[in-house]
């Protein structure tokens, strides 16, 4: 029997056995130990087995591989739903990262991922049936065997598997206890308080208050989608209690429980966001409508479909966000007096991260041209922060800053050699401040960030880096549009606060040169990622070749003087030589001077052989000095300037120019700058 191998599976070049007519299991015995692979059986992309028995092929999964595999069961369990739920608790959305998708003639799908080979997690987990992680030991049929019934959806190399799903993989199937309203005995309103509390945004934004109330931390993401963290926490094995915002089957927003150890809420089971409400607020059955009307539940129905459609679109980036109303926007965002206003806080300021440079809170671009160092700058910023030192002589308060940098652009292997580079030239050794995450080939954009940071508690860490700015954009939006960057940054500021971090973005310029332009107008893009940023931050080419311009423009201080900086791989310090960009005028005062310099050392030399020589022959004087004076038309101009400089003259000796020291007069003075003459 023959197969077509696909060219992605031949790159990968994985082991393979073959399958019988109908079967799943491989025909060979010890099948996990053979040592076939494609390029051993393939010629060119054809794969041929012995006899006509055998209809498929199987890739036998080696330890750097993982495979999702998702079962559709006719009117049983779905894996499509569990893929969601794993989105919907914060976790990564496999379908979205899989860059190599292979269906199954049931529906199915087969998802593959690369993974570190100490990477083990369990085959399946009951909080998210119809789902196997198939590791070392399974296999699992190729595609286009069985006459192309197994077809690759998604063709691409696969991608590491998000490390974070393992902390999603290990929780127990949450039990659905449903408090909706048949179980209210005494509601006797038409139009349900209940159904209203479940199925609205002001159901879900009163219980994010009544949660805070009672001390719980809690993490909105998004639109009615938030994590949560009960009160007095201190096992961080997983770092959230549980989530907010699931939908029901009959359109219920769900809370989560994932914690035995909730003062609340039922062990790792789901209830109705108003049952939640009623059990913070001690409501029993019976007087849960009455206060809940009393509160303005009731007087209008949500469709339950519409609530579906609104969380989906938001989900999946599309433009169809519910928008708060006036009332939920005051809620969130007061309009206070001048007085309170100023005794906020105590009338501190927030306090500096980076002293005179960065508070936390707010967000700073880094803005350089591509290969020119900006990454290294973050590294060397990263390290010496979080041990307490110095950065291009800006320092912290504090010694024990806790700093993120996520990484888009670098393979770990990559991040891990510069990091260490960086590491080894200041002499440090080891430092638990400083976390990194990999996001190269995730396809994460901001959002999907602010979800992980969510999951992984990003309000532990002082300095938030995101490592480039271009590959969190969302889907479909242009770093050249305002209103999209100015949305964008808007995320990124919601981010910075509700981490209480500071948010360093680094970016890239615009094509061109950049000594022209002011510091805000530095950067790719629309004018908004410059505006709405806190702090602006840039490198430019100095006039002097190996050292660039750093300036800064601050919006809650006194912007930092301009410095000059100097990057020697891997290091970056700073330099005592006076900041001058790089320019057109610069740039010729600079060459000038270096031709200036050049001919009156030549001139020097020439004199000097003169001299030690003389009276020497013109001819034979050209004949010396042709190594660095190579046009007879500087020679003859440079013998001129000898002349005139009255320390040589020219003599007829036998018929035969010469041209001969004059000794004694100026004798021992340095030949002068020659003379323009045309």
């Amino acid at each position: 029997m023959s197969f077509i191998i696909p060219r992605t599976i031949a790159e990968m070049n994985p082991r393979i056995v073959p399958i019988r007519n109908g079967k799943k299991c491989p025909s060979i015995k010890q099948w996990t130990e053979t040592s076939h692979r494609v390029s051993d059986l393939v010629d060119d992309v054809n794969l041929e087995f012995v006899d006509d028995d055998h209809d498929a092929y199987g890739i036998v999964i080696d330890d750097h591989i993982i495979v999702v595999d998702v079962d559709v069961h006719e009117g049983g369990e779905d894996g499509y739903a569990s893929l969601g739920m794993i989105a919907d608790d914060g976790g990564p959305d496999l379908l979205s990262e899989a860059k190599l998708i292979v269906e199954t003639p049931s529906g199915g799908l087969h998802l593959y991922f690369t993974k570190s080979e100490s990477l083990k997690i369990k085959k399946t987990c009951s909080a998210y049936p119809a789902i196997d992680m198939l590791q070392t030991g399974c296999q699992v049929i190729g595609p286009n065997s069985r006459g192309g019934a197994y077809k690759i959806k998604k063709d691409g190399i696969p991608s590491l598997i998000p490390r974070y799903i393992e902390d999603f993989w290990g929780r127990p199937a949450p039990r659905l206890v449903d408090y909706g309203q048949n179980d209210y005995a005494n509601d006797q309103y038409q139009d349900s308080p209940i159904d209203d509390f479940n199925r609205s945004g002001r159901g879900f934004d009163c219980l994010i208050q009544e949660l805070r109330a009672r001390g719980y931390s809690v993490r909105q993401s998004a639109a009615m989608k938030a994590t949560f963290t009960r009160p007095n926490k201190t096992d961080m094995s997983f770092s959230i209690s549980g989530t907010i915002g699931s939908l029901s089957k009959n359109g219920n927003l769900l809370l989560r429980n994932f914690s035995t150890s909730d003062p609340t809420f039922p062990s790792e089971e789901s209830v109705t966001i108003a049952h939640a409400f009623g059990l913070l607020t001690g409501c029993d059955k019976g007087g849960l409508p009455k206060k809940l009307r009393e509160n303005g539940f009731g007087s209008s129905k949500v469709n339950p479909d519409s609530l579906r459609e609104i969380i989906d679109a938001f989900k999946s980036g599309g433009k169809r966000e519910r928008r708060l109303t006036g009332e939920e926007i005051e809620a969130s965002f007061p309009t206070i007096g001048f007085d309170d206003l100023v005794a906020e806080n105590n009338g501190e300021r927030r306090e500096y991260i980076i002293d005179g440079l960065l508070r936390s809170g707010e967000v700073m671009n880094v803005i350089a041209a591509p290969k020119m160092g900006k990454s290294y700058l973050v590294y060397n910023l990263a390290l010496a922060l979080s041990t307490g030192g110095q950065w291009m002589g800006f320092k912290s308060g504090r010694n024990d800053l806790k700093i993120l940098i996520a990484d888009n652009e670098l393979h770990r292997e990559e991040l891990a050699h510069r990091v260490k580079a960086v590491a080894s030239a200041m002499g440090i050794k080891c430092n638990k401040n400083l976390h990194f995450t990999c996001l190269r080939g995730s396809d994460i954009d901001v959002n999907g960030l602010d979800s992980k940071l969510d999951e992984i508690g990003g309000s532990r860490f002082d300095i938030i880096v995101i490592d480039a700015l271009y590959r969190i954009l969302p889907a479909g939006a242009s770093e050249n549009d305002n209103a999209a960057m100015t949305q964008l940054y808007n995320r990124l500021d919601a981010i910075a606060s509700k981490c209480d971090a500071a948010v360093i973005c680094v970016h890239h310029t615009s094509k061109g040169a950049q000594s022209d332009k002011s510091v805000t107008d530095v950067g790719a893009g629309a004018g908004s990622i410059s505006r709405a940023a806190d702090t602006h931050l840039v490198i430019r080419p100095h006039a002097e070749d190996g050292h660039c311009v750093i300036d800064a423009v601050t919006r809650s201080g006194k912007s930092p003087e301009t410095v000059t900086g100097v990057f020697e791989y891997p290091l970056w310090s700073v330099s005592d030589i006076k900041p001058e960009l790089k320019s057109f005028e610069a740039g010729r005062s600079q060459v000038n001077d270096k031709r200036k310099m050049e001919t009156l050392e030549n001139l020097r030399m020439m004199g000097e052989i003169a001299k030690e020589h003389s009276p020497i022959s013109c001819q034979s004087l050209q004949d010396r000095v042709k190594l660095f004076i190579s046009s007879r038309t500087t020679f003859q101009k440079y013998k001129k300037n000898l002349v005139e400089s009255g320390e040589f003259q020219e003599v007829i000796i036998g018929n035969v120019r010469h041209l001969q020291w004059v000794s004694g007069t100026n004798a021992e003075k340095a030949p002068e700058r020659p003379q323009n003459r045309s």
